[in-house]
């Protein structure tokens, strides 16, 4: 081993040069890094800043916004009532006074809400840990979505006839279309996570 200073040999494993008392730098050996060896399978890794869960959590914060936000416009005989996801799932009443009638609640509504905070629970604990595992968060993503649009779907369907063939006009408002595009854009977050 010779001094980078001086140029002078050294024994092997000197921590000083025998002529000029200068540290010698050992050669530094290059150890290469670790292969990244990436999880694939059932569970592949995917980075929690994927587009799926953007457009997943984006859609969800829609839907619990939405939820209590007017769902239909109900008018009958010259009253009109604005009600929210809320009010349909809770129960409310409907016109004033001497008028009001109640209306009973539909529980199964409050699935809507659960499932928009779900995945926002999901998310988060998605970011939390760093990545997403795309096909458990993706197929939980469409779960979360797919499930309660087709129970909206086939809960509002003849709503509208059903109503006008009882002498009350229904209308649907911008609480119930925003809930519906936030699912859709959730359900569209699970496919981009499961195709990620």
């Amino acid at each position: 081993m010779y001094c980078a200073y001086c140029g002078s040999q050294n024994q092997e494993g000197a921590a000083f040069c025998g002529n000029c008392g200068k540290p010698v730098m050992a050669a530094v050996q290059q150890v290469p890094a670790p292969p990244v060896v990436k999880q694939a399978g059932i569970s592949g890794i995917v980075s929690s800043s994927s587009k799926g869960f953007k457009w997943g959590s984006s859609g969800a914060a829609l839907v619990v916004l939405c939820f209590f936000l007017p769902w239909f416009l109900v008018s009958c005989g010259g009253q009109s009532t604005r009600f929210s996801g809320w009010d349909l799932a809770a129960g409310t009443t409907f016109g004033s006074g001497y008028l009001s009638q109640p209306v009973e609640g539909q529980p199964e509504l409050f699935l809507v809400l659960l499932a928009g905070l779900g995945v926002l629970a999901l998310a988060y604990f998605a970011y939390r840990r760093g990545r997403i595992r795309k096909v458990t968060d993706g197929i939980g993503l469409i779960i979360l979505s797919a499930f309660p649009l087709a129970m909206l779907y086939l809960h509002f369907e003849g709503v509208k006839t059903e109503a006008a063939q009882q002498g009350f006009y229904i209308d649907y408002q911008f609480g119930l279309w925003g809930t519906a595009i936030g699912l859709i854009l959730v359900l569209i977050g699970g496919v981009m996570n499961l195709r990620e």
